[in-house]
């Protein structure tokens, strides 16, 4: 009898996650198809897509961050920022590394090294990854991502430029100057602090914070109207990078979160973050530093759609294994 109920919770289980992953997919069709088709319709304009993705990063991003950061905190919360920190330190440091050792193994271009390094190492955490963490996750789960958000910052700013522009100078100005550092920064001092905002001021953030991940799905999909299949099949590098950004490195931390035994949500928002596509501010990296523009932004796209494969693999994953 025990046997057979241990066999039957598995199936429930697995039936159960198979229903979270086929309505998220669903979920990342429909919000990217109707994106996609506005912009095909012309109703979706350039200056307005532009427009949504500024409102985007400068509010809907950072109040949904700041409504999460009022949830209540249990025991161990600051060791478990700190193991996260460790986590996305390490990450990072390791996806730099590897991107670097790819780049010369490939014999890249001299002009496409940094970008293809970047891309390699910074994933659309952000735009995409915030967004899906919340939903899937909840607001616990979203300060991980504030975490890594963080980090991401940091080491775009640093090593991504280093890469960008072959200097070996770190400008740490630029941290303080992007709004969502600074916001990242009040949440998490908020969220291990005993203090909370008022409800009513976290329901207004928390409706304007539930934009985000349609906004960003809408906008995804606007982008990958301009652009031609055949462009997402020729550029051979963009394969490499889709491979690291995709498989090999959120492969990588779930083989460690395994190891390590973690924390079952801390790794799983871990794994899922750093299973996201090519960051898009890698285009407007390649545009700032005259690397190759078309590149970055074929790139971007043709993860973003590998992405609707690999994402759901590595959800199945985390639900079974860790």
């Amino acid at each position: 009898m025990l046997i057979k109920s241990q066999h039957s919770e598995k199936w429930e289980r697995a039936a159960a996650v198979n229903e979270v992953l086929t309505g998220l997919f669903i979920k990342i069709i429909l919000m990217t198809g109707i994106g996609f088709a506005l912009k095909r319709c012309g109703i979706l304009t350039d200056a307005l897509q532009k427009g949504l993705s500024s409102i985007l990063l400068a509010a809907v991003l950072p109040a949904s961050i700041l409504a999460s950061a009022n949830a209540e905190t249990g025991a161990g919360t600051c060791v478990k920022l700190a193991y996260c920190s460790a986590v996305c330190c390490a990450y990072f440091a390791a996806a730099f590394a590897a991107a670097a050792l790819s780049a010369r193994l490939l014999r890249l271009p001299r002009e496409k090294y940094g970008i293809f390094v970047t891309m390699c190492m910074l994933p659309n955490s952000s735009f995409l990854g915030m967004p899906l963490t919340k939903a899937l996750f909840g607001s616990e789960g979203m300060m991980y991502a504030v975490v890594f958000s963080l980090f991401w910052q940091v080491f775009a700013f640093t090593l991504g430029l280093m890469a960008l522009t072959g200097s070996k100078k770190i400008d740490l100005r630029a941290l303080a100057r992007d709004p969502a550092t600074v916001v990242s920064i009040l949440s998490l001092a908020l969220y291990v602090s005993p203090l909370r905002l008022p409800e009513s001021i976290v329901t207004a953030l928390d409706d304007v914070g539930s934009m985000c991940l349609p906004l960003s799905l809408m906008i995804i999909g606007a982008g990958l109207s301009g652009i031609k299949p055949l462009r997402l099949l020729s550029e051979k590098y963009a394969y490499a990078v889709s491979a690291l950004r995709l498989l090999i490195l959120p492969g990588a931390v779930l083989a460690a979160m395994v190891a390590l035994k973690a924390d079952s949500l801390l790794a799983s928002v871990c794994v899922v973050l750093t299973a996201m596509p090519v960051g898009s501010l890698n285009a407007v990296f390649a545009e700032q530093y005259d690397a190759p523009k078309d590149f970055a932004v074929t790139t971007i796209v043709q993860s973003t759609v590998l992405m609707l494969a690999t994402l759901p693999l590595f959800l199945y994953l985390c639900e079974t294994l860790l």
